[in-house]
């Protein structure tokens, strides 16, 4: 009986102590449940915000979080181990806290407070700390469950065939305890793993962006540079007033294509929040009379009605940014002209407030186009987006207009609208607001002097591979008796640089032997020089012109080069005491030698002279083509018609020429057989032969 009744208390015991046993392992592992939850929630948060999704699915994983760590804390509490629940709470307490602001942040448009705090988030791995928190306390559970299983044990020695069945339950719900939290743990880590490869796409293809828009950049405004270039030339020799007539289109149409180049790399600042504005006194009835001088071609041809109805009690001079509201007007009336077959384009100019020192302005503009369905109102200002709804494309653009219009706009403090009927055109409509103006303010920014720049005794060196943007940097600094030497790349300039001294270098970026950069690297780090040295480059994206100051150079000048800022930098550089005389930007739009007669006709010693560097040039690049062909070597044969576009970029964009040139290069770049590309190239090559010995 006694040892009935000592068994059955040992039973009775050990049966408790397996009660207990297992009342712990079913908690550890609810527990162990809700640490994965946990963790997963912690890695989903943190993914939603890393991926910017929207508000309300950032809000439910925070709302998700806090309750599963709230009833986390509970459970562990229980068990006797709270330290370990404070710990997860601190670490789960601060990623909301960052979430948090970082959702405020995205309410109030705060880019970046925004971007700062995601920074944070990453750098603190908060995710990976609830991760190792929760696991520590897993190990805690594991720990006090193994103890308890050991202490059954030694009490229950008597029922070992219990204990036995007992602790082989255990082991393995131990096991599936493990591996699974080893099975998260491995998913987790690839998780992480993808989102970094992920990360590392994304940022390849930003990069692979960025290069695009400035090799398009550069692409551009090579040619822009030298027809540009004399078209400031040709503005600044006496003409006739129909010479001048033709003139002021070739300078009204040249900014507005250097304009569209603008446009295009505007898509990137948007997205980089790095569009600037400016505040200028201004002309409003002089923006209007040119926009509409602009168009007046067009117009014309399309026999449109085109009106302008300006409030009177609009001032005339305000402040603003007169360049990015020209830019947004030019893309909506050009619209208009576009889509409109007949009938009328009318803006309409209107003041809806006005105070002592601003002023409230509303623009609109009205077609009598096809209109826009009611279902694609919402998305005409999306990238790429057409206006049209027929499902032709035969109006073309490229759909980023009315995207940059909507961002201007809304940067500058307006707002933009459209509203329209299916067949009764449309009508696009914003709001500005404008500080006012005095005259003598807009008379003071605008006012230009004509006298001749003295730079005598001072020498400089141009470091220019292409021969016409030497001729025309020539030209440009002629009046002002400089002291020129040119050399081609900067290799040349180096060598000359150890023997003989200058007042300033005017640089240009990519040339062939040695580019602008070595060359200024070795200028500023070998010779030791401080001599001022002036960047000129295609690439005029706000990365590259923080890429020049870092490199060395002094100052940045874009191409196409604009006499006044390129005057304005040498005095800056050189003296105090230069008179800046003004110069519009220009633009050519006629053919072949028709367009170069013009240009040269007040100065034929120049045009002389520019032939016989046309034909030198030429005889060079035709045996580098002839050579290059002869290889099958189709990059470098696409790099010498590339250079062709500035050679004979004096003959104008339009000339036949010139689009020969622009189809060589693309026919280079092509996949074409080898003995197809050669015969293109040698036809035309032939052709341009017989072009450069005709030149007289």
């Amino acid at each position: 009986m006694a040892m009935i009744a000592i068994t059955q208390w040992f039973t009775n015991k050990s049966t408790n102590a397996l009660n207990r046993g297992n009342k712990q392992a079913v908690e550890t592992f609810i527990i162990n449940n809700r640490i994965q939850k946990l963790v997963n929630n912690s890695f989903t948060l943190y993914s939603n915000i890393i991926r910017d999704l929207n508000t309300e699915a950032i809000n439910d994983s925070l709302t998700t979080l806090g309750y599963n760590s709230s009833i986390l804390g509970e459970a562990i509490k229980t068990i006797g181990i709270p330290d370990s629940s404070n710990t997860i709470s601190a670490v789960i307490n601060l990623q909301v806290e960052l979430s948090t602001k970082i959702i405020a942040a995205k309410k109030e448009n705060n880019q970046v407070l925004k971007n700062s705090l995601i920074d944070t988030l990453k750098n603190l791995n908060i995710s990976d700390k609830v991760y190792e928190s929760c696991l520590k306390v897993q190990k805690l559970l594991e720990k006090n469950l193994q103890t308890t299983l050991i202490t059954n044990s030694d009490e229950a020695a008597q029922l070992f065939t219990f204990n036995k069945y007992l602790a082989i339950m255990a082991i393995l719900a131990i096991i599936i305890l493990v591996t699974n939290i080893i099975n998260k743990q491995e998913k987790q880590r690839k998780l992480i793993r993808n989102l970094q490869v992920a990360e590392a796409a994304a940022q390849k293809s930003k990069q692979a962006k960025d290069e695009f828009l400035a090799n398009m950049s550069h692409e551009l405004r090579t040619p822009l540079n030298a027809l540009i270039g004399f078209s400031n030339l040709l503005n600044n020799t006496p003409l006739n007033q129909k010479q001048k007539e033709f003139v002021d289109i070739i300078s009204t149409n040249g900014a507005n294509l250097l304009n569209i180049v603008n446009d295009i790399l505007d898509i990137s600042k948007i997205e980089a929040g790095k569009l600037s504005f400016k505040l200028i006194p201004f002309d409003l009835f002089h923006l209007f009379k040119s926009l509409e001088k602009l168009f007046s071609k067009t117009v014309a041809e399309k026999g449109l009605t085109y009106t302008t109805i300006i409030d009177k009690n609009i001032p005339q001079f305000i402040k603003g940014d007169n360049n990015r509201l020209r830019q947004v007007l030019v893309n909506l009336i050009g619209n208009a002209i576009k889509f409109s077959n007949h009938g009328l384009v009318e803006i309409t100019v209107k003041q809806t407030a006005t105070t002592d020192t601003t002023c409230t302005i509303s623009f609109s503009v009205k077609d009598s186009g096809p209109g826009i369905p009611k279902d694609k109102l919402a998305s005409v200002f999306k990238r790429f987006e057409q206006l049209e709804h027929i499902t032709t494309r035969q109006h073309g653009g490229t759909g980023l207009g009315l995207t940059i219009v909507k961002n201007i706009v809304e940067q500058m403090g307006g707002n933009i609208t459209v509203e329209s009927d299916l067949g009764n055109g449309a009508v696009f409509q914003f709001t500005l607001h404008f500080t006012r103006a005095h005259e003598f303010e807009y008379l003071q920014n605008h006012t230009t002097q004509k006298e001749a720049i003295d730079l005598s005794g001072k020498s400089i060196l141009l470091v220019e591979d292409n021969m016409t943007n030497q001729k025309l940097i020539t030209h440009l600094l002629t009046p002002t008796f400089t002291q020129l030497t040119i050399v081609n790349n900067g290799q040349e300039a180096i060598n000359l640089l150890t023997t003989k001294s200058f007042d300033a270098i005017l640089m240009d970026i990519q040339m062939p032997v040695m580019d602008g950069y070595t060359a200024i690297a070795i200028i500023r780090k070998e010779l030791k020089l401080k001599i001022p040295i002036l960047a000129m480059t295609a690439y005029v994206s706000e990365e590259e012109v923080e890429k020049v100051k870092v490199a060395g150079f002094n100052t940045h000048i874009a191409k196409p080069i604009v006499p006044s800022v390129l005057y304005t930098s040498l005095k800056e550089t050189l003296l105090t005491s230069i008179e800046i005389p003004g110069a519009p930007e220009k633009e050519e739009k006629n053919n072949d030698m028709h367009y170069f007669n013009i240009l040269f006709e007040q100065e034929p010693d120049a045009r002389k002279e520019i032939i016989q560097v046309i034909q030198q040039q030429w005889q060079e690049d035709k045996k580098q083509l002839l050579k290059s062909l002869s290889a099958n070597s189709y990059n470098t044969v696409k790099a010498t018609f590339h250079s062709l576009k500035s050679t004979f970029s004096p003959f104008g964009q339009n000339s036949s020429i010139y689009k020969i040139i622009v189809e060589m290069e693309n026919i280079a770049n092509c996949n074409e057989p080898a003995a197809t590309t050669n015969e293109k190239c040698k036809k035309n090559i032939d052709f341009i032969d017989n072009f450069v010995d005709n030149l007289s």
